[in-house]
C-alpha cells in the first residue's frame, strides 16, 4: 500500500507539472534568490568569520590608541603595529598573559635547485605563535622554542596546499631542506588543511609560508631596526590566563605603554597602551569590517525578502485560482488538516526543486565568474560543491516554502462552500491587499540602485578611454626585480642593479631608464599620511620611491623645480615631490618649493622633507582612485622590491628580449617572468572598471528577475480575483486591447512608488556614500533616467502574461455565478 505522505508528493509533484507558469515563477525565484543569498553569507562567513582551527576564546589583540597629533597623523584610532623592542618589553612585562609577535612580508622560495625563486606571501612570527592562537600542527612540532636572532634556527612551517603541490604530499617533508630567500631552511611543520593564517579581510592574503620573526629581512638587513623604537614592524596577539578579563589586559597594556613612555618621551608621546578581542581582519579594521559585513548581511536580507514576497504572493495566486477545486474536496469530505497537507506537499516539492537549483547557482556562479576573470586561488574553496551547502540550499528553501505555502493553505483550506461551488469562473470576490501592492512596488524598486551603479561604473570605464591620465602608457616596459633574489649583501645588490642599468641603456630600442619601486596604475597600495611641517591636519597620499630620470621614462611632465637627481643619496638632505592635487591641497595659497612636509614611508616614523619639484597630476594606483602623489629617493630609500623601468616604442618585441639580456647578464640565474607594459596596466584597470560594472549589472540583473517574479505573481492574483469584473465589462463592450491597456497600466502603477523611492536611494548614494571620483555632469540624471526606464519595462513584460490572459476571458464562463 502506498504511504499517503509519498503519495501526496508525487501527486504535488504531477499538479506542478501542468502548472508550468506557478511553477517555473516559484523555482526561479527560490533557486536564483536562495543562491545569492547563501552564496552572500556563505562569501561574508569566510573572509570576516574566525578562520579555521583558530581559537578565540580568550584571545587579544595588544594596540596603540594615539591621542593629539599622533591621532591625526595616524588617521585611525587605532595603532596596531609596534617596534621590535616594544615587543620584546611589552612581552618581558605580561602579567602572566602568552604573547606572540608576528607580521608579514614576501619571501622568495625556490622550488628546486635551478628552478627560478618565487615570490610568497609569508608571516614572520615568534616560536609559539601556533600554540597562542590554538593551532595544532598535524605534522611536524613547529619552531624551536627561541625567537632571539642568536639562536634562533633557520625553520619553516608550510602549508598544505603547499605540501600537497609543491612536495607531493612527502610524509616524511619534516626535516626537509628548502631554499628560501637564499637560504637553507628546515621544515618542521605542516599546517593544516584549511588554515592560511589568524587573519580574514577583504584585502588579506593566504599564508602557505611561515618563518621564525627574527628571520623577517628587515631586522636581518638592518641592525638597527632590531633596536630602533621608531620603527613599527610587528603586531601583538596575547592569550589571557584563565579567570583574565580584557578590561583587565586592557589596563595592564596601558601601564606597560606608560613606563615606555617614561623612559622614552620623544619616541612614545600620545600612546595609550590598550587591548582588543581578537577580530579576525584585526582590531583597527573591526568597524570598517563591520559596516562591510551588515552591508552583506542586509543585501542578503533584502534578497530573502523579495524571494519570500514573491513566493507567497505565486501560492496566493494558485490557492486562489484552485478555491472552487479546494471546496469540492471538502464537500465531499476531506478534513481541513488534509487540504492543508497537500498544500504543503506542493511546498516540499518546489523546495526541492528550488534548492537543486540554488545549488547550482551557488556552485557554479563564481566557478563561472572565475573562469570569465581567469582567476584562480583559495578564495573560490569556499564554494567547491559540497552537501553541506547544499543541504544548506534545500533546508532554507524548505522553511521558506513551509512557512509561506501555511498561509495561503490556512486562508484556502477553509472556504466558503456555498460562494465557492455556486461559481465555476475564478475568484471569490478578493482583491489585492495594501501588501501585495507594497511588495510588487519595493520588489521594483530595489533593482534600480543596482542599475544606477552598474550604469556610473560603465560610465567610468567609458571616461577612463578618454581621461588625460598624466603619463605615457605607449612605450612604457617595466621588469620586476627582488633584489634578495640576486644577492647576499648589499654590496652585490648593487652591482646587480647598476648593470641592469646599463645594459638597457646601451640597447638602441631604449630611449631611456630608471628604477622605481612602482609605477601608476599598477594596483599596489602605498598610501602615507602628509602634512605640512609644524601642522596637525595630515592628508592621505600615495608615495612612490624613484630614481633619476622617473618622470621623463614614464612621460609625466615637472611643472615646478627640479627632479630627483643622483646627488639625492643617503646622508643629503631628504628630499620630495608632490604632484600638483598634493600641492594645491598643502599649499593653497603658497608657493610649495622650499618647504617643508611631514610624512613616514611604509612603517617607519615620520621624517621631514623639503619640497624640490612640483609634477603634473597623474594617476595613482588605480583609475579613480585620489591622486595626490608624492614621490622620494629611492637612494635615500632603498627597498629590495624594484621595477627597471624604460621607455621604447610601442608594441616592439624587441624590447623584451632586451630585458631578458640585460638581466642574464646582470645575473645569469635571474628569470624574467613577466614584463609590464603601460599599455597592459591601462587595459587592467579598465578591465577591473568594467568587472565592477558587470557584477553591478548582475546584480541589477538578479534584482530584476525576482522583481519582475514579483510583478507577475501580484498582476497575476489580481487578474484571478478579478476574472468575473472582467467579464462583465466585455459583455458591457470593452474591447480586448482596452482590458490588456488596463491590466498593463495596473502594473505599472503598482511600481511607480517602488521605482520613484529606487531613485532616492540611488542619489543618497552617488552623492553621499560613494561619490563617483569625476563630476558626473548630464551624465548623472541620464543613468537615473535609463535605470527606471528599465524596471518600468520590466514591470510591463511582467505584466504581459497575466494581462493577455485577462483580455481572453469569456463573458459566458465569468458570468455563470450569480
Amino acid at each position: 500500500m502506498t504511504i499517503r505522505p509519498l503519495h501526496d508528493l508525487i501527486h504535488a509533484a504531477r499538479t506542478l507539472a501542468k502548472a508550468r507558469s506557478f511553477t517555473a515563477v516559484c523555482v526561479t525565484s527560490l533557486g536564483l534568490g536562495m543562491g545569492v543569498a547563501i552564496a552572500i553569507l556563505t562569501f561574508s562567513s569566510s573572509i570576516l568569520g574566525t578562520p579555521a582551527g583558530v581559537n578565540d576564546d580568550g584571545l587579544i589583540e595588544v594596540v596603540i590608541r594615539p591621542e593629539g597629533a599622533l591621532r591625526a597623523e595616524a588617521g585611525s584610532a587605532i595603532i596596531d603595529t609596534f617596534s621590535y623592542p616594544d615587543y620584546l618589553d611589552v612581552r618581558d612585562a605580561s602579567g602572566g598573559m602568552v604573547m606572540t609577535a608576528w607580521t608579514w612580508g614576501e619571501a622568495l622560495f625556490r622550488p628546486a635547485a635551478g628552478t627560478a625563486p618565487m615570490p610568497m606571501p609569508a608571516m614572520y612570527v615568534s616560536s609559539n605563535y601556533f600554540a597562542t592562537i590554538g593551532v595544532a600542527l598535524p605534522r611536524g612540532p613547529g619552531f624551536t622554542p627561541a625567537d632571539d636572532a642568536s639562536v634562533a634556527r633557520n625553520e619553516a612551517v608550510i602549508g598544505h596546499r603547499m605540501w600537497q603541490l609543491r612536495f607531493g604530499s612527502d610524509p616524511a617533508i619534516v626535516g626537509r631542506e628548502i631554499t628560501i630567500d637564499r637560504q637553507p631552511y628546515v621544515i618542521v611543520g605542516v599546517a593544516p588543511e584549511k588554515f592560511r593564517g589568524h587573519v580574514n579581510g577583504l584585502d588579506d592574503a593566504y599564508f602557505q609560508l611561515w618563518l621564525p620573526l627574527s628571520r623577517h629581512p628587515r631586522l636581518t638587513a638592518d641592525e638597527t631596526v632590531r633596536l630602533s623604537r621608531e620603527t613599527s614592524l610587528v603586531r601583538i596577539l596575547a592569550r589571557l590566563p584563565e579567570g583574565t578579563t580584557v578590561a583587565q589586559a586592557d589596563a595592564r597594556a596601558q601601564s606597560v605603554m606608560a613606563a615606555l613612555a617614561a623612559r622614552y618621551p620623544s619616541s612614545h608621546h600620545d600612546r595609550i597602551g590598550g587591548a582588543e578581542p581578537y577580530f579576525p581582519a584585526g582590531a583597527r579594521k573591526r568597524t570598517q569590517m563591520r559596516r562591510a559585513q551588515l552591508m552583506m548581511f542586509s543585501l542578503a536580507g533584502i534578497v530573502l525578502l523579495v524571494v519570500g514576497l514573491n513566493l507567497s504572493g505565486m501560492m496566493l495566486v494558485r490557492s486562489a485560482m484552485r478555491e472552487r477545486e479546494l471546496a469540492v474536496r471538502l464537500a465531499i469530505g476531506a478534513s481541513r488538516w488534509r487540504l492543508m497537507q497537500y498544500h504543503l506537499s506542493e511546498a516540499l516539492v518546489l523546495a526541492l526543486a528550488g534548492g537543486g537549483l540554488a545549488s547550482a547557482v551557488l556552485f557554479g556562479g563564481p566557478a563561472l565568474a572565475a573562469w570569465w576573470y581567469n582567476f584562480s586561488g583559495p578564495a573560490l574553496d569556499v564554494f567547491k560543491p559540497s552537501l553541506s551547502l547544499a543541504f544548506q540550499c534545500v533546508a532554507l528553501c524548505f522553511v521558506t516554502s513551509l512557512v509561506l505555502g501555511l498561509l495561503p493553505a490556512l486562508r484556502f483550506s477553509r472556504p466558503v462552500l456555498l460562494s465557492a461551488l455556486k461559481s465555476d469562473g475564478k475568484g471569490g470576490g478578493r482583491r489585492v491587499g495594501r501588501l501585495q501592492r507594497l511588495t510588487a512596488a519595493l520588489q521594483a524598486g530595489i533593482a534600480v540602485p543596482f542599475l544606477v551603479i552598474g550604469g556610473i561604473k560603465l560610465d567610468q570605464a567609458r571616461v577612463t578611454m578618454m581621461a588625460d591620465l598624466g603619463f605615457k602608457p605607449q612605450g612604457l616596459y617595466a621588469a620586476q626585480m627582488n633584489l634578495l633574489a640576486v644577492g647576499e649583501t648589499d654590496a652585490e645588490r648593487e652591482r646587480f642593479v647598476r648593470a641592469v642599468e646599463q645594459g638597457l641603456e646601451q640597447s638602441p630600442s631604449v630611449t631611456s631608464v630608471s628604477l622605481a619601486d612602482g609605477m601608476p596604475l599598477d594596483f599596489t597600495y602605498r598610501n602615507t599620511r602628509v602634512a605640512r611641517e609644524g601642522e596637525s591636519i595630515f592628508v592621505t597620499a600615495h608615495t612612490t620611491r624613484i630614481g633619476p630620470k622617473f618622470l621623463e621614462t614614464i612621460g609625466t611632465r615637472l611643472l615646478a623645480g627640479r627632479a630627483i637627481e643622483a646627488t639625492d643619496r643617503p646622508g643629503a638632505e631628504r628630499v620630495v615631490l608632490l604632484s600638483q592635487p598634493l600641492a594645491q591641497e598643502l599649499f593653497p595659497s603658497a608657493n610649495p618649493i622650499g618647504q617643508r612636509v611631514t610624512f613616514g614611508l611604509a612603517q617607519d616614523e615620520p621624517q621631514t622633507y623639503t619640497i624640490v619639484g612640483i609634477t603634473a597630476d597623474l594617476v595613482s594606483t588605480q583609475m579613480g582612485n585620489p591622486r595626490p602623489q608624492l614621490f622620494v629617493s629611492l637612494a635615500q630609500h632603498p627597498t629590495p622590491r624594484l621595477l627597471a623601468i624604460a621607455r621604447g616604442a610601442a608594441a616592439d618585441p624587441s624590447v623584451r628580449r632586451t630585458f631578458e639580456v640585460a638581466l642574464k647578464d646582470a645575473d645569469p640565474e635571474f628569470v624574467l617572468a613577466e614584463l609590464m607594459t603601460g599599455e597592459g596596466l591601462v587595459e587592467g584597470n579598465r578591465a577591473d572598471l568594467l568587472g565592477h560594472s558587470a557584477i553591478s549589472g548582475v546584480a541589477a540583473g538578479v534584482a530584476l528577475a525576482l522583481a519582475a517574479l514579483g510583478v507577475y505573481g501580484v498582476i497575476a492574483f489580481m487578474v484571478a480575483m478579478r476574472t468575473r469584473e472582467i467579464g462583465v465589462r466585455v459583455a458591457l463592450g470593452a474591447s480586448r486591447l482596452r482590458v490588456l491597456k488596463d491590466v498593463l497600466g495596473d502594473a505599472l502603477k503598482l511600481v511607480v512608488p517602488g521605482i520613484g523611492l529606487g531613485l532616492l536611494l540611488s542619489v543618497f548614494w552617488v552623492r553621499s556614500v560613494d561619490p563617483s571620483w569625476y563630476p558626473l555632469g548630464g551624465v548623472e540624471p541620464l543613468i537615473y533616467g535609463v535605470a527606471a526606464a528599465v524596471a518600468f519595462l520590466v514591470a510591463m513584460l511582467a505584466g504581459i502574461p497575466s494581462a493577455r490572459r485577462a483580455s481572453a476571458v469569456q463573458p459566458i464562463i465569468a458570468m455563470r455565478a450569480e
